[in-house]
């Protein structure tokens, strides 16, 4: 995925740095009371990460979404913006090495202290856990 596919879908981005992080947030045709920011992220011209902010009223139907839909694989703690914070992670299928998307949930994300769920492409023989979730020590406020 290209910055230029999520253009295709999403429009022309509130914010762009370079190639390098699309913003979208209120304003565009897609925002909603549910899902108010979304971030792309790409290295070299390549999508990396995905995350959306999402509305704290609505965590119980998220992890309704999560558990219908990934398979838990684990609770991180991590450092965001010199906070220590909690994350949930979970995988795209229930055998780790066939697994090949991670998502992460965070609670008390952003401006708001909503929801900041981010998805990644998940390897599991090609780097650790901290790898690939490196880029959440990004500050998210």
């Amino acid at each position: 995925m290209s910055p230029k596919s999520i253009e295709n879908i999403y429009g022309a981005p509130n914010y762009n740095f370079g190639d390098t992080i699309y913003r979208y947030g209120g304003g565009n045709d897609w925002y909603s009371y549910a899902v108010w920011r979304m971030d792309f992220f790409f290295k070299y011209n390549s999508y990396y990460e995905c995350d959306l902010y999402i509305n704290s009223d609505l965590d119980i139907r998220i992890d309704q979404f999560l558990s219908d839909n990934y398979h838990y694989y684990q609770t991180i703690t991590d450092t965001i913006a010199e906070e220590i914070v909690t994350l949930e992670l979970f995988l795209n299928d229930s055998d780790v090495e066939d697994a090949s998307v991670l998502v992460g949930k965070q609670e008390n994300a952003g401006y708001y202290n909503d929801i900041c769920l981010f998805y990644v492409p998940f390897d599991y023989a090609e780097k650790s856990i901290t790898d690939r979730i490196g880029s959440r020590k990004r500050k998210l406020k």
